[in-house]
């Protein structure tokens, strides 16, 4: 009997690219997929070139802001202006 053909996981094969997230103020939570990340904006991370990911950032005060993106080549940066949340009585 002989053997299949060998498989590469995913992992081995992919390409990582680098994706700048910024944000104004700076500081928020970053979420990639609906997973929180340890670090807070501006932080530079490494996604797979091609795959789709929604990617959020959250700050105390300030509107959610959230953008699907598919990274395909370097230097693909996200810059969210994050819009300060309106307090007060009606």
């Amino acid at each position: 009997p002989t053997a299949g053909p060998v498989e590469l996981s995913s992992e081995a094969a992919a390409t990582k690219v680098p994706v700048k997230i910024t944000s104004s103020p700076p500081g928020a939570e970053i979420l990639i997929n609906d997973r929180p990340l340890p670090e807070l904006t501006p932080v530079t991370v490494e996604l797979e070139e091609g795959k789709s990911y929604f990617i959020s950032l959250r700050l105390k005060g300030h509107y959610a802001w959230a953008q699907k993106v598919e990274p395909r080549r370097p230097g693909l940066a996200l810059n969210a202006a994050l819009a300060k949340e309106r307090t007060g009585y009606l």
